[in-house]
């Protein structure tokens, strides 16, 4: 009977040791796989064969998850975390009557509110997504730029991960002739930067295609091919063709011509080539031209005739 009662009591004390590891006291921290918990509740895995510290099993097909409250009289400080019914993971809140987070069981991401990403505050400003940094994903990336240098921009990117276009604004916001300017930039195969393709000058509205300083409402640096094109001008040179118009003398625009070098009224070729030239004017002053030219021609004729006249009468004369 002594032996029985030893071997009964040896394995008393074996089962006490197993579970040794465990620590329940009537207050302060509890354990769970260990015997100096650091918290009001402290879960030490001690096997190698589950990566699970804690599992919280729903009944009958209904949600699991715990309550999240701060000892606080504020509302809306009570959140609830929990696996719905369909598998998917829930942020709500106190009443699990709302979704602030939610992973469906497909994998998405949803959001009720918004989402800031790095070292924002919440008086940045309401946006549906601020993120502080350089954001990548599929094939392009974000960059948000300083005070200095505002550059803000998104850069397209190519499946080698080689930049190709970047969208977005450029220009120095701590000046007073602040830019911030809509830019698209070019780079070549290699993902190096080309050019400044194109921008809109955020104060004029001027359009630059080439150009980063378009000094006209378009602008562009290189060539133009089209269809057709249209140019709307003041006024038209029919005036000419007016009885009260006095047309110019020859030998008028003979010394014009020898002293300017150009047509009078015509721009000369250095202010053409510092300039330009304005098109709906200068086809305007063309045509002034050719119908100038046409009402001389009109007159030398008018004059070959009545010389011809006279030469005729001369030879019936005689």
């Amino acid at each position: 009977m002594k032996k029985i009662a030893l071997i009964l009591l040896a394995c008393c004390l074996t089962s006490v040791g197993s579970f040794a590891q465990n620590k329940f006291p009537g207050s302060g921290y509890a354990g769970i796989g260990t015997e100096t918990p650091e918290q009001l509740l402290h879960i030490k895995s001690t096997s190698t064969e589950s990566n699970y510290g804690l599992k919280i099993e729903g009944f009958q097909g209904f949600s699991a998850g715990m309550r999240l409250q701060n000892n606080t009289a504020v509302t809306g400080k009570t959140y609830s975390i929990y696996s719905s019914s369909d598998g998917d993971f829930i942020l709500g809140d106190e009443n699990l009557q709302k979704a602030k987070m939610a992973i469906w069981n497909t994998g998405e991401f949803h959001f009720d509110g918004d989402v800031a990403i790095g070292s924002l505050s919440e008086n940045e400003g309401a946006r549906q997504l601020s993120v502080n940094g350089v954001t990548r994903a599929g094939g392009y990336e974000c960059f948000n730029g300083s005070l200095d240098w505002g550059q803000r921009h998104f850069t397209l990117q190519s499946f080698s991960g080689k930049a190709r276009f970047s969208i977005g604004l450029l220009g120095d916001e701590s000046s007073n002739s602040a830019g911030a300017n809509f830019s698209i930039w070019r780079y070549d195969d290699d993902g190096g930067f080309l050019a400044q393709a194109f921008c809109i000058n955020r104060k004029s509205g001027n359009v630059g295609i080439g150009t980063a300083a378009p000094s006209e409402m378009l602008a562009v640096n290189g060539n133009i091919r089209a269809q057709k094109v249209i140019v709307t001008t003041n006024g038209w040179a029919d005036y000419v063709f007016e009885s009260s118009y006095k047309l110019p003398a020859l030998d008028s625009i003979a010394a014009f011509i020898k002293t300017n070098k150009h047509l009078p009224e015509m721009p000369a070729a250095a202010a053409v080539e510092k300039d330009g030239q304005d098109l709906g004017e200068i086809q305007k002053l063309l045509l002034k031209k050719i119908e100038e030219l046409t009402l001389y021609t009109i007159q030398l004729q008018q004059e070959n005739k009545d010389l011809k006249s006279r030469v005729e009468k001369l030879e019936t004369s005689r």
